[in-house]
């Protein structure tokens, strides 16, 4: 992590450190030796001068080895610039220590990922001033969080693909509502892109009318603790529409629940389907009704005629008998 001297300090002879001259302690010696980090000592030039037991076993040097490279020397090669401009900085009093993470090579050629935490040491009349590197091996952890970021991104990839809306809600120590994101199919139902709402609250996003409404179920959600569902029709600036909404607490560690993630269905057209077809409907069975009525007047007209016919040939039958 440390580069070569700055030309303040080129004149400054190299430290010929060993453990028992930094302090003259056993503690310090029993300290270095059995820490569990590994444990670096410097001079200004950046080459190592002791390096502890579990540093020795995480990169696979001697001590000697060690001894005959500076810091750079394993450091690899995309990371050995910013190693560079910090340790100027250390030496330059522009920072007072150095915490980064960065790749090393193993003696047998393989890259691993360290932390490492680095900081200068004053001389003092018997020794020179030097570097204190506490290194860490982070390589599992950089595969865990790499591996996340892989799961991250496929689960990003599914939901933007889905037909559902599908949004998330953040939820704030006062109980309030605040959207994380959603997905496309979501940002296109409702008129609002993620990034236009990620972190904003609900009730400064949607109209009041709809903010009341929705933030009811996600109350009644939080309340209740397990998967909630609902349907509702919103009034939303792409115009109003008819969810079916499944609301899913996820809960941390200790068992709270910190977020919502909500899976709506947009029935919107399905239920304006419903209603025409419901309109065409009842137009055919007041079709069917008027027909029947008109049927039923058919009939009565035509036996009224039928009587006023019989009665006027008996009219007649008894004129001309008169």
């Amino acid at each position: 992590m440390e580069n070569s001297v700055n030309s303040e300090n080129s004149n400054l002879k190299p430290a010929s450190l060993n453990v028992l001259e930094v302090e003259g302690d056993k503690r310090w010696r029993t300290a270095f030796e059995n820490s569990g980090l590994g444990i670096a000592l410097l001079d200004l030039n950046s080459r190592y001068v002791s390096v502890n037991s579990a540093y020795q076993a995480m990169l696979g040097y001697t001590e000697r080895e060690f001894q005959a490279m500076s810091c750079l020397d394993i450091t690899c090669d995309e990371d050995v610039a910013i190693c560079s401009t910090m340790l100027s900085e250390l030496l330059g009093g522009k920072r007072s220590h150095i915490k980064a993470e960065k790749r090393v090579r193993r003696k047998d050629g393989s890259l691993i990922w360290v932390r490492v935490n680095e900081s200068l040491v004053p001389g003092t009349d018997t020794t020179s001033p030097f570097l204190l590197a506490f290194v860490e091996d982070a390589t599992e952890q950089k595969r865990a969080e790499e591996a996340l970021q892989r799961t991250e991104l496929l689960c990003k990839e599914i939901l933007n693909n889905v037909p559902e809306c599908v949004f998330a809600l953040d939820i704030l120590s006062d109980f309030r509502f605040k959207f994380a994101w959603f997905n496309q199919a979501e940002e296109k139902t409702v008129g609002f892109s993620s990034a236009e709402v990620a972190g904003r609250f609900v009730e400064d996003v949607l109209a009041p009318d709809v903010a009341a409404k929705v933030t009811r179920h996600y109350r009644q959600c939080l309340e209740s603790g397990i998967l909630t569902e609902y349907e509702d029709e919103l009034d939303l600036p792409t115009g109003r529409h008819y969810f079916h909404t499944s609301l899913i607490p996820l809960r941390d560690a200790e068992g709270h629940i910190y977020r919502i993630v909500g899976c709506c269905n947009d029935l919107t057209e399905i239920r304006r389907a419903q209603e025409q077809l419901l309109v065409r409907q009842k137009l055919e069975s007041l079709g069917v009704l008027a027909a029947g009525i008109a049927h039923d007047f058919n009939n009565l007209l035509g036996s009224i005629l039928t009587n006023a016919e019989l009665a006027e040939n008996s009219a007649i039958c008894i004129l001309r008998c008169c």
